[in-house]
């Protein structure tokens, strides 16, 4: 029995550290903060960073598309016309414009405009029309009375 013999346990002791409540409350914030800043920066301006890179690009698609075009796909109406007034009362039905200087177009080849951008002029047909404003486009159909799409253009 001498081979198992019972030892009486060791007692340990106690340490202790002494924490400065200051230093770990301000460390904790930092630690938080820092946290919050890369959580933000991936969250908000990786994903906005790509889309108003997108944006920007499809604004410029756009812009080369509605410049490069023939008199004889759209007809550009004047905006002092009394039909401009009547259109855009119509369309603000539907949808808030903003203030400001308007362009109206018709579609006169849709084929064409789908070509190059089908995305926006998906649901469009011949004899639509299109409200340009600087921050964005409208496509409205006059003979159903609806907003087909609306194209928002970033400006920086």
């Amino acid at each position: 029995m001498d081979d198992f013999e019972m030892k009486e346990p060791q007692k340990r002791e106690k340490r202790y550290v002494k924490i400065d409540i200051n230093s770990l409350f301000i460390s904790i914030i930092s630690v938080l903060s820092v946290l919050v800043l890369i959580l933000s920066y991936f969250v908000f301006d990786g994903k906005n960073g790509e889309k108003n890179e997108e944006s920007s690009q499809n604004k410029t698609k756009i812009e080369n598309n509605q410049e490069n075009q023939n008199k004889a796909e759209m007809n550009v109406t004047s905006a002092t016309d009394s039909t401009v007034a009547e259109l855009v009362e119509k369309v603000f039905k539907h949808i808030f414009l903003p203030s400001g200087d308007v362009r109206i177009e018709t579609i006169v080849d849709v084929e064409r405009l789908q070509a190059n951008n089908p995305i926006f002029y998906q649901f469009a047909h011949d004899g639509d029309k299109i409200l340009l404003y600087s921050d964005r486009a409208i496509l409205y159909n006059p003979e159903v009375d609806k907003v087909l799409d609306v194209y928002h253009i970033l400006n920086k």
